[in-house]
């Protein structure tokens, strides 16, 4: 059975990030994400794509405009209330080496837990069903220091469908990845997006997966983010202008 995600409304007015007003990042930003949807960030190195993501995810105060949540401040929120609408996997290193991967994906619960932080029945089905969606089931016990980048960044996705959020934000999550698993992770995702009513967003360079799995790009370039239905999307020559004509 397939739950879905309720409606969640995330929309940006006139956001402007970066460093300083002088030193913008994302200039004049507008948008309202739709439910079901999986969206691809595009763009160069340094030109603010994760920090974007940072913004989305509530971590970040913007220099000006707003980002809103079911037509509410951001602000608003309390962290708890922010984690059980919003995850948000960087591409920080994992260091927590004596932990294992089940007790990783685990951590997905803990918005949920009562003050005695214990897991229930249902909280471990949810576990088991995200490490089962994954394949990564033969992982359960293996320690984090044992595993290679690809299967930690495997962990990651599932400790991310183990917190059942309505909005999942992800920076680079298929970096580490085969060629097979990239493919599954992207086919992974739209899924998720279009049969759970959920916002999905990826900060990728994977250009081609993108435009074959994505719903819609953000291509970001020049402190503006054009945004384009992804199965529209045809203009070489735009993106050989942000990547410098590498583009075939």
């Amino acid at each position: 059975m397939v739950i879905k995600a309720e409606n969640t409304k995330l929309s940006c007015n006139a956001l402007n990030i970066g460093y300083s007003s002088a030193n913008l990042l994302v200039e004049n930003f507008d948008a309202d994400f739709q439910n079901g949807k999986f969206y691809a960030l595009i763009g160069r190195n340094g030109s603010g794509k994760s920090t974007l993501l940072k913004h989305l995810a509530g971590l970040y105060k913007a220099i000006g405009g707003t980002i809103s949540l079911n037509e509410q401040p951001m602000s608003k929120f309390s962290a708890q209330e922010l984690a059980r609408k919003i995850c948000w996997i960087g591409t920080e290193k994992i260091d927590y080496h004596f932990l294992t991967v089940w007790e990783l994906v685990a951590l997905g619960r803990h918005p949920y837990l009562g003050l005695s932080g214990y897991l229930k029945n249902e909280d471990k089905t949810i576990i088991d069903a995200s490490f089962s969606k994954m394949g990564i089931s033969h992982l359960c016990k293996k320690y984090l220091s044992q595993c290679s980048d690809g299967e930690k960044q495997s962990a990651m996705l599932a400790r991310a469908l183990a917190q059942e959020t309505h909005i999942i934000l992800l920076d680079e999550i298929t970096a580490h990845l085969d060629y097979v698993h990239r493919h599954k992770t992207f086919d992974l995702l739209s899924k998720l997006a279009s049969e759970t009513n959920k916002i999905i967003v990826l900060a990728t360079h994977e250009i081609d997966l993108s435009l074959k799995y994505c719903d819609e790009i953000l291509l970001l370039h020049n402190r503006c983010i054009q945004k384009i239905e992804a199965e529209d999307f045809n203009n070489k020559d735009l993106l050989n202008e942000v990547f410098e004509g590498l583009i075939s």
